[in-house]
């Protein structure tokens, strides 16, 4: 059996490397309910502003865009040493004022520190940074400084680390060195251009390296004299070397590669070259792993910020300008790749389009997921700590803590991401993540993987263990007191073993990427157990040419109550929790004409009970098909209601139709339930062939054998009216008629197809040749009445085309075609193929006419636009041609199909093909020529 591969699709199953986490570039959705304070603790634009630290009073600038309300992130701009200082920030004054404009756009805050005075008699601003021989430094404590501004923004917006982040050039580049090496848990990522690290550096830190590994961006010009790329004297215009002395560009990135455990990985490549008048390409490398790093190299570029919108002149001081990269663009794009996705969600199911842009050129991209985890969520006693700048120096004073153990698996290792937030009942707490190395299930300092202490709002940390085969994890989670009075610290944790997913959540994406384009990663969810109010969290895999790029968290937090409806499946168990006197009032089954018996059971360890009543099958009509609530308790034909939670309730001869299951939680407390619904009969034939909703011409289901099983092709619509279509497969009907399969959204990646399963459908008969197709798509649910599209075989060539089946080109599987070649209604010859765009994603196109005699006939081809399954029809689809169908048929059979289109309406791409064409099924078995 042959469509889109040689064998039946399955769920994509990666394995989730251990070694990757957070690393795509996601733009984080403005979503309510984020922890994000309503009102800016500034006024739009760009004011000036001040912080007295230590006693000293430090200036700053701050720049927010009109009309923010709740910024994305926050980016601190660091200034070089010299005579600029604060004035970077004026619009065109310097490249480092463009992160005002891209904060415009993007939605998030700068902010911008003064640095002080040098101790040489220039006067001229600076940092002091890690450098033990810069002679000329002031003695401000600017590590200090940058502290106590992160704390205070941070806390001013209600942000984690996880959103903030440092950036500077020259000195402010090697002043952000220096701030990561002494507070990595502050921020989320850092980058730098042009500085680099000392040859002499500070003891403490500046030595010893940071507390935790940092996604960090390095920029740097290899013909830069003032930080010289080969490393040596810093600035040494009077030739004393009086600034300190600096390693080399590519020795600091080697040292970075170092403490983000990225030796030996080999990086991907990419070379910008937009103005040929400056030094030359600019090259990009990037290095991927748990905290990726970034590598930009200038060639012929000197001691000056590229830019494409600030120019700077070249001169023999500074050097040659590049101008292929804007440096705010690729520091912010680097940046905004950090961020977490956290959705606020209505339903137990549905789906999200998130909208990414940014990335660097992905030829073959996809995207799998692991399940949704819910947390372990506990309320912890904290004290008073006398001495509470960190938990470490007063004995674990004003700390609690708890102990998780994860479990491996026969055969293999088994990687874990523990998810953790914390948050104060009483006031602000700080939460700490470590691997309990020694498997005593006490905090250590030296066990510590993660700090979050920053937001007051809450705080969030990740760690990732890999348990051996056969083995066990063990982790430790602690919070600390830092306020003056005693309370109590709420703390969720998320255990998520990072296989592949249980249909819980399902990530899709276009698998042919541009530099930089914008493209749509729906997340759909689809839990039955999570209840208003609660939280899951799942990871999400990227992965290029079968290797994985990226892991990064997605959380999903209900806050509303509206109702999903669930497709009870013959035979097969489902699973409910019921909120406290809840109950869920769309689940339902469809009983097929010919039914003997409806047999419902429920198991709960609570008083659950469960009402049978039925409506009409759905009929024909243009309707949004969707599941209406279920039928008032009394007029149910069946209960089960005793004091119980196991019912068991049987129908004899149920009439045709929809039966609504519905289980009622009659206690206080929420309740787990496991419904079964099993239908058994004879019911009317229905044959392979084309169906379709009468009242919503437009989309159709070919539906026919393939080997022992049956496979449909889907043609309908996205949410944006462009064509899509989904591939379906599942076993041939049994005894009772009822078909069902899986929903599989191909994508094109790499001249091959890959399928992701996005919900599953069923045909339950209603009469010969009609069923009510019901499925869940996407985490919505539609329900429609489908009927017949035509029979019979038009004579073509000589001979009857008993040709209506799929077929495709075993050169190129993961493409085909459907062909209805009837008789009846009217003589008719109509194709769908199934190609993709230029993004890979999956398309149809339609050619069809009155069928011609000849063997090879060539139709227009045509491209739709209409309405998504679940959408309201406004009325028939719309058609542009885009090209043209060649067919061959001979001796009755379809051999071959010439294809040439160029997509239109906003469809990117072209698909021209020559296909030698097979059937699908490897019986040869066809619709058939009976009426």
């Amino acid at each position: 059996m042959r469509f889109l591969d040689s064998s039946r699709p399955r769920r994509p199953q990666p394995t989730l490397v251990a070694s990757v986490v957070l690393a795509l570039f996601l733009a984080l959705l403005a979503i309510p309910g984020s922890g994000l304070r309503a009102q800016n603790p500034y006024p739009a634009g760009l004011s000036d502003q001040a912080i007295t630290v230590n006693g000293v009073v430090r200036q700053f600038r701050v720049h927010v865009p009109a009309g923010l309300t709740a910024p994305r992130a926050v980016v601190f701009v660091l200034h070089g040493g010299g005579g600029e200082g604060l004035d970077v920030a004026l619009t065109g004054n310097h490249p480092l004022s463009v992160f005002r404009t891209v904060a415009d756009r993007e939605g998030f805050v700068v902010v911008y520190p003064g640095g002080l005075p040098a101790a040489d008699a220039t006067g001229k601003v600076g940092w002091v940074d890690c450098r033990a021989d810069n002679d000329v430094a002031s003695n401000a404590d600017d590590v200090g400084f940058l502290n106590a501004l992160v704390q205070r923004i941070g806390t001013e917006y209600g942000l984690d680390r996880r959103r903030l982040f440092m950036t500077g050039g020259s000195n402010g580049a090697q002043m952000t060195h220096a701030f990561a090496f002494h507070h990595a848990d502050r921020v989320g990522a850092v980058a730098t251009g042009s500085g680099s690290l000392p040859l002499t550096p500070k003891p403490g830190a500046c030595t010893s390296g940071p507390s935790r590994a940092l996604p960090i961006l390095i920029l740097h010009g290899d013909a830069d004299l003032q930080m010289p790329w080969n490393g040596g004297c810093v600035a040494n215009l009077g030739g004393n070397c009086n600034r300190g002395r600096v390693i080399s560009a590519e020795a600091t990135r080697d040292r970075w590669l170092q403490i983000n455990g990225l030796q030996g990985v080999v990086p991907t490549q990419a070379t910008v070259e937009i103005d040929g008048n400056d030094g030359g390409p600019a090259q990009r490398f990037d290095y991927a792993g748990a905290t990726p790093l970034q590598w930009w190299r200038l060639n012929g570029a000197g001691h000056t910020t590229p830019s494409r919108t600030v120019l700077v002149a070249p001169n023999p001081a500074t050097g040659i300008q590049s101008r292929d990269i804007e440096f705010a663009e690729v520091v912010w794009a680097f940046f905004a790749n950090q961020l977490p996705i956290n959705l606020t969600v209505p339903a137990q199911r549905g789906f999200v389009d998130v909208t990414l842009s940014g990335l660097r050129a992905l030829p073959g991209v996809q995207f799998a997921a692991s399940s949704l985890s819910a947390p372990v969520v506990g309320d912890l006693s904290l004290g008073v700590d006398a001495v509470p700048q960190t938990p470490w120096d007063n004995g674990r004073v004003g700390t609690a803590h708890v102990a998780g153990t994860l479990a491996g698996r026969s055969g293999s290792a088994l990687a874990w991401q523990v998810f953790a937030e914390a948050s104060g009942l009483g006031g602000d707490v700080d939460l700490y993540l470590g691997e309990d190395l020694n498997g005593d299930g006490q905090p250590s300092e030296n066990e510590l993987r993660c700090t979050s202490a920053m937001s007051a709002s809450g705080e969030r940390c990740e760690l990732l263990i890999t348990v051996p085969a056969g083995g066990t994890g063990r982790y430790w989670a602690m919070l600390h007191n830092r306020g003056a009075s005693a309370q109590t610290g709420r703390l969720f944790r998320y255990e998520v073993p990072l296989l592949p997913s249980d249909s819980s959540l399902v990530t899709t994406a276009p698998g042919i990427l541009p530099a930089g384009a914008a493209f749509p990663l729906r997340v759909q969810w689809d839990d039955p157990t999570l209840l208003n109010g609660e939280s899951r969290v799942g990871y999400v895999q990227m992965q290029l040419s079968g290797a994985t790029q990226a892991v990064f968290p997605v959380k999903l937090t209900r806050n509303a109550n509206d109702s999903s409806a669930l497709a009870l499946v013959s035979g097969e168990d489902r699973t409910l929790r019921l909120a406290g006197n809840g109950s869920h009032e769309q689940s339902f089954i469809d009983v097929p004409a010919g039914a003997t018996q409806l047999a419902v059971t429920t198991a709960s360890a609570s008083n659950v009970d469960v009402y049978l009543a039925r409506v009409p099958a759905p009929v024909a009509g243009s309707a949004v098909p969707g599941v209406a609530l279920a039928p008032p308790r009394n007029q149910a034909q069946a209960s089960g209601t005793t004091p119980g939670g196991n019912e068991s309730v049987t129908v004899a001869n149920p009439a045709a139709g929809r039966w609504y299951v519905t289980p009622v939680n009659l206690t206080a407390s929420s309740a787990t339930v496991v419904m079964r619904a099993t239908v058994t009969g004879t019911a009317p034939v229905v044959r392979p062939g084309g169906y379709y909703n009468t009242g919503r011409s437009g989309h159709g289901l070919f539906l026919y054998p393939a080997g022992g099983e049956w496979a449909g092709l889907w043609y309908t619509y996205l949410q944006d009216s462009t064509p899509t279509w989904y591939y379906l497969q599942g076993p041939a009907p049994g005894g009772n008629g009822i078909w069902r399969g899986g929903i599989y959204r191909g994508t094109w990646v790499g001249g091959s197809r890959f399928l992701t399963e996005v919900g599953e459908a069923t045909a339950t008969p209603t009469g010969a040749d009609a069923f009510t197709f019901s499925y869940t798509l996407d985490g919505q649910m539609g329900s429609e009445a489908f009927s017949a599209f035509g029979r019979g075989c038009p004579s073509i060539a000589g001979a009857p085309a008993d040709i209506s089946q799929h077929y495709f080109d075993p050169a190129r599987s993961g493409t085909g075609y459907s062909a209805q070649v009837l008789t009846s209604p009217g003589p008719y010859e109509f194709y769908a193929t199934f190609v993709y765009d230029a993004r890979g994603v999956a398309r149809f196109l339609v050619a069809e006419d009155g069928p011609s005699t000849a063997g090879t006939a060539s139709l227009g081809l045509d491209q739709l636009t209409g309405f998504c399954p679940t959408c309201e029809r406004t009325g028939s689809p719309t058609r542009t041609r885009v090209g043209s169908l060649q067919r061959t048929i001979g001796g009755g059979r379809l051999t071959g199909i010439t294809v040439s289109a160029a997509f239109a309406n906003g469809v990117p791409g072209t698909w021209n093909a020559t296909d030698t064409l097979s059937m699908l099924d490897s019986q040869q078995r066809t619709q058939g020529c009976q009426p």
